[in-house]
């Protein structure tokens, strides 16, 4: 639903994105949108979109993440890329596991491999580090069970590991 902020009254728009919608992030020139479903406004756009905050038009910008209990549950936009966070086996059409750096304009994967194994429920940029949690034992082949924490600028793991209590 999109809210008139002077009114508080709801627009007309309708996108029927047909499944679930679990995150919406801000960038400088966008609005970015994840979750399960595979349409939005009747086009094509697997698990992600963006719609350009001044003319709120759908930008080209598909993460097409899949997989088979595929969803994108979290986004963060930094300087280096979007980041996705979820259960996907793929996304930006390569092999990504539940997290993926992706090109701010196409989707696209950016070089960086940022695999966890389990799936990823929360991502926070901030400044050159990329905080992560989820459920999984490992990111970036570095035992960080359930949190951790990414150079951006080196795509590497950093020495934070809270190891949170999950009872």
């Amino acid at each position: 639903a999109a809210i008139d902020g002077s009114s508080g009254q709801p627009y007309a728009w309708n996108p029927d994105p047909g499944n679930d919608v679990r995150t919406i992030q801000t960038t400088s020139s966008d609005i970015v949108v994840g979750g399960d479903f595979v349409t939005f406004e009747s086009k094509n756009r697997t698990r992600g979109l963006a719609f350009n905050l001044t003319t709120g038009s759908l930008t080209n910008w598909d993460p097409r993440a899949s997989g088979f209990f595929a969803g994108v549950n979290t986004v963060a936009a930094h300087a280096t890329g979007i980041y996705v966070g979820g259960g996907f086996s793929s996304a930006g059409d390569s092999t990504r596991e539940n997290l993926a750096a992706l090109d701010p304009n196409t989707g696209q994967a950016l070089p960086a491999i940022l695999d966890t194994d389990g799936d990823v429920t929360g991502l926070l940029a901030w400044n050159d580090t990329m905080m992560v949690v989820g459920d999984f034992q490992n990111l970036l082949g570095a035992d960080r069970p359930f949190a951790g924490s990414i150079n951006l600028q080196n795509q590497t793991v950093t020495s934070f590991r809270p190891v949170p209590n999950r009872e």
